[in-house]
């Protein structure tokens, strides 16, 4: 409404009040000479949001469903709104500030905004300008889907106890992750099969899947080592396959409910015969060697007399060997361990040799935060995190990865003189992340992490025993990021995910991967960037984080929009939203 009609309904107000109260001239004479206070009660109009939740199958109203509403200006202990869905799928938020809000909308019976797969549809942006009343929002909810079944031998009698996992057939942004946590943002869900071999798998969102059933411990490869006079059962996706190259996918719509039978397959196992030696020479006392697939330990067995041996079938492995010091550990020191990729053909590999390296000392860090010019802003408590940062790609790292062992890194709070300490930090290559609980620091970023004489940000920071005393400048003078999603029809594009992506010299730095979702007029921004060259991305969906994935990032090289983020300025970008890499990476 234009301000002269928001003027003028005042004074009528004012007006129809001071015929009750004979005081028309006086509230008029005030709103005249306050018209900075009229502004201000102009501005703390309170807002609306309403609407409602409907199924994405049959368009059925979903009552019971949760609803939070949560300010972008909340602070971290602050609790969200939350309302839940009346009989007719509706929700109201009133009373609200004008602000940015974030909608997220939940269900036990269907795919919530906590999922990650297709999660970004439940977590809507709001702008709402002071008294602005948002009606018939609609969200609309995909019922989960359900997988269940039996695992059966080769006879068809039900195999108890076996492990089924759910998996996703794309594989869109695990690069960039370790083995680990790729293995990790691949299942999808998982059960272990009752005394009938019966599974049931519940809250799977609609996509491709390949199933596996991993056998019980008891009795099979992943057990002792042993040998075996038969074949033993090994892990099997559906239907019956030994690999996933091989296997059959599962397509599941919202609301569907498969049923499916895996059939155990047999192997047969082959000895792995070896020796384990310090870097001296002298054979390793005491030890654990573990034989891995796909960040799974398939089996593992004691050191005996520096030698050990494993029986699998014929395949690919990592070797983890970890050994156990005779004055044991102190802290968080590592244990000595060293790792090696192998592959088994049948009739087995003997004279595996595995040289264990030194111990990964734990480290202490100290430092001290300080600005780039003036002083840290009082009243906000700061803390400090190390992330372990991604090596560059090679066999070893990628075995170190399987594993799970790059290093916990650490956490400190910073004390009001700027200065933090961390001890017992497991060697690694980490990056430094600094963060704030509440606001008031959004434009904010870190500007350099100096080891001595040398700048660190980019490289990472470099552990391996020694203590290190860092020298942090954050800086007041963040960059802005703001612009427009739009559709293939020119239109804009509400609820896209916006992704800001560094440059090359940066990519290992995760934390500069700034993510948020356009509101509902396809209006996006992004503060407290740091200054530099990056590429704008718009996603209707994302599942996992693809942009990590080098290979998924070429398609959609010429999708993006370059910019350059300069210290304390607004830079603005139209990008045009683009489907999901989860529609094209299907295997």
């Amino acid at each position: 409404m234009p301000a002269g009609h928001r003027v003028l309904r005042n004074c009528l107000l004012a007006t129809s009040l001071a015929m009750a109260s004979g005081m028309a001239m006086c509230q008029e004479t005030i709103a005249a000479q306050n018209p900075s206070r009229e502004r201000s009660n102009l501005d703390e109009r309170k807002c609306t949001l309403s609407g409602q939740v409907v199924s994405t199958v049959g368009g059925a109203p979903v009552r019971k469903a949760t609803v939070h509403l949560i300010s972008a200006t909340a602070r971290m202990n602050e609790s969200a709104q939350s309302t839940t869905t009346d009989a007719a799928g509706r929700f109201r938020f009133s009373e609200l500030a004008a602000g940015q809000y974030k909608l997220m909308v939940s269900h036990p019976s269907f795919i919530s905004s906590a999922e990650p797969a297709r999660s970004s549809r439940l977590t809507m942006t709001y702008t709402l300008s002071p008294g602005q009343e948002v009606k018939d929002v609609l969200v609309r909810l995909t019922p989960a889907a359900v997988l269940r079944g039996r695992v059966i031998d080769e006879d068809g009698d039900p195999v108890p106890r076996a492990e089924v996992e759910v998996l996703r057939a794309s594989k869109s942004g695990s690069a960039g992750q370790s083995a680990r946590i790729r293995a990790m943002q691949l299942r999808a869900g998982g059960s272990v099969s009752d005394d009938q071999g019966e599974f049931r798998i519940f809250g799977l969102a609609p996509g491709r899947y390949y199933l596996r059933a991993n056998p019980s411990m008891e009795g099979n490869v992943r057990g002792p080592a042993r040998k075996a006079d038969a074949p033993i059962y090994i892990p099997t996706f559906y239907p019956a396959a030994s690999s996933r190259e091989t296997a059959t996918a599962v397509e599941l719509r919202g609301g569907d409910e498969l049923s499916v039978n895996i059939a155990l397959a047999r192997a047969n196992v082959y000895p792995v015969l070896g020796i384990v030696r310090t870097a001296k020479g002298d054979p390793v006392a005491a030890g654990m060697v573990m034989a891995s697939q796909a960040a799974s330990v398939i089996s593992n067995v004691q050191v005996r007399e520096g030698k050990f041996e494993l029986w699998l079938p014929a395949g690919h492995y990592s070797l983890r060997l970890i050994g156990i010091p005779d004055e044991g550990l102190s802290g968080n020191e590592r244990p000595p361990s060293v790792y090696r990729a192998i592959d088994v053909p049948e009739g087995g590999l003997r004279d595996v040799e595995l040289v264990l390296s030194a111990s990964k000392a734990a480290a202490q860090i100290t430092g001290r935060i300080r600005a780039e010019a003036g002083a840290l802003p009082e009243g906000r408590q700061l803390f400090v995190v190390l992330q372990p940062m991604n090596p560059p790609n090679s066999d070893e790292d990628e075995e170190d990865d399987a594993f799970g062992d790059r290093g916990s890194g650490g956490y400190a709070t910073v004390k009001p003189d700027g200065t933090f300490a961390m001890k017992d930090v497991a060697g690694g290559t980490y990056e430094l992340v600094i963060g704030t609980q509440g606001t008031g620091l959004e434009d904010w970023y870190t500007k350099s992490v100096f080891v001595g004489t040398r700048d660190e940000l980019n490289s990472g920071i470099i552990v391996s025993g020694a203590a290190l005393q860092l020298d942090v400048v954050v800086s007041p003078k963040g960059g802005t990021a703001e612009g427009l999603v739009k559709n293939g029809e020119q239109q804009p594009a509400p609820n896209a995910t916006v992704v800001l992506v560094p440059d090359a010299a940066r990519a290992r730095r995760h934390s500069l991967y700034e993510t948020t979702s356009a509101d509902q007029n396809g209006h996006f921004s992004m503060r407290g960037l740091e200054p530099g060259q990056y590429t704008v991305y718009a996603w209707d969906n994302a599942e996992g984080q693809p942009w990590f994935d080098a290979d998924v990032m070429k398609r959609y090289k010429d999708d993006g929009v370059p910019i350059t983020i300069r210290a304390s300025e607004k830079t603005h970008a139209e990008v045009h939203v683009q489907a999901s890499p989860l529609d094209e990476d299907t295997h």
